[in-house]
């Protein structure tokens, strides 16, 4: 089996891109699905469904930006939300 290695940009993690693109393929491609869905969850009480539902809408704009050279500035700015969120989620489970 081969071993699992991380990186640091979540858009080039292959687990992160399979959750998430399992995510946007039940919410059709939806921005307005994903939003509703976050809108329903009490991010107290179910902080791990809400901040992953978050990095879906990160995963989901990146996808849909032109990759032109002004996309580095704002992919930098999805990445570190993705961290902050991940951290919260890890905080969470504490």
């Amino acid at each position: 089996m081969e071993e699992y290695k991380t990186t640091n940009n979540p858009f080039e993690d292959e687990i992160f891109i399979k959750i998430m693109d399992g995510i946007l393929e039940q919410s059709h491609h939806k921005t307005n699905v994903i939003l509703c869905a976050m809108g329903l969850i009490d991010k107290e009480k179910e902080p791990i469904s809400y901040y992953t539902l978050d990095c879906a809408m990160c995963y989901h704009t990146y996808k849909n930006m032109p990759k032109t050279e002004d996309f580095k500035q704002p992919t930098k700015k999805l990445i570190q939300r993705i961290h902050k969120n991940i951290e919260k989620m890890k905080n969470k489970r504490k």
